[in-house]
C-alpha cells in the first residue's frame, strides 16, 4: 500500500568550497556590523536550534551576513556568489560572538537581501508558500543564495512515511528518493493532481510576494 505525501520541500542548493567561517565572520564585523550584533541579539545557543530555518528570527539577518559575504568574496577572488553562501552557522554564530566588537558601527553592505514566496495561482488564502527563494542585489545582477521547493503528489511506502514522523528512524532514503523525483511544473493545483505526476509551482507563472530583510531584522515590501 502507498500513501501520498502532502509536501517535501526539498534542501537548499549546497554550494562547492565554503569560504572559512572564521573569514565570514571576520567579514560580518566589517561590512554588516548592525546586522551582525542583531544576529547575536536574536540567537539562541541551543543545539537543537536552526537558524537557517525559514520563518525563525534568525534567518534574515543570517542570510544579510552571508549575502554580504558573499559578494565579498566575488568581488575579491572572482569566485561563485554561492561560496559564502552556506556553511556552519553555528560555528559562525560562536565565532561572531568571540570576536564582537565593544561598539559595532552600522552596515557598509546596502544591496537588497530579499526573501521571496511563490504561491500556486489556485492555493486557498492563508495557503504556505510553496516555493520560497531568498536572493541579493538588484535586476539583472540579483544573485540567488537559497531556495526551497514544495514537491507533491509524490508516493511513499508505510515504512517511508514512519520514517519521515520518527526522530528514531534514518530518513536519508527518503530524502535521496526526493532528490530524485522530476516534479513537472504547473501554475496550479489542479493541474498538478490532474496529471497524475509529481509536481511542483512554475514560479514564472505563479504568485508572488516579496520582503526585503533591514539590518535590525525587521522585513519590508519589495
Amino acid at each position: 500500500m502507498s500513501f501520498a505525501l502532502a509536501s517535501a520541500l526539498l534542501a537548499p542548493i549546497v554550494a562547492p568550497a565554503p569560504v572559512p567561517e572564521a573569514q565570514v565572520a571576520s567579514c560580518a564585523w566589517k561590512r554588516v556590523a548592525a546586522t551582525s550584533a542583531t544576529l547575536l541579539g536574536k540567537a539562541q545557543f541551543d543545539k537543537r536550534y536552526r537558524y537557517d530555518a525559514d520563518g525563525s528570527p534568525t534567518v534574515g539577518p543570517l542570510m544579510r551576513i552571508r549575502a554580504a559575504c558573499a559578494h565579498r568574496t566575488a568581488q575579491v577572488r572572482g569566485d561563485n556568489p554561492f561560496a559564502a553562501a552556506f556553511g556552519d552557522d553555528r560555528k559562525l554564530l560562536k565565532l561572531l560572538k568571540q570576536t564582537r566588537p565593544k561598539a559595532p558601527g552600522p552596515d557598509l553592505f546596502d544591496l537588497p537581501v530579499v526573501r521571496c514566496e511563490y504561491r500556486f495561482t489556485d492555493a486557498s488564502p492563508g495557503a504556505p508558500a510553496s516555493a520560497v527563494i531568498w536572493s541579493y542585489g538588484e535586476g539583472s545582477d540579483r544573485k540567488e543564495l537559497s531556495s526551497s521547493w514544495e514537491t507533491l503528489g509524490v508516493k511513499f511506502s508505510q515504512q517511508e512515511v514512519n520514517a519521515l514522523v520518527s526522530d528514531k528512524i534514518d530518513p536519508a532514503k527518503l530524502f535521496e528518493k526526493m532528490d530524485q523525483v522530476e516534479p513537472i511544473r504547473v501554475a496550479t493545483h489542479a493541474e498538478g493532481k490532474a496529471s497524475g505526476k509529481p509536481y511542483a509551482l512554475d514560479i514564472e507563472h505563479g504568485l508572488r510576494t516579496c520582503q526585503r530583510v533591514n539590518s535590525d531584522g525587521s522585513y519590508t515590501d519589495a
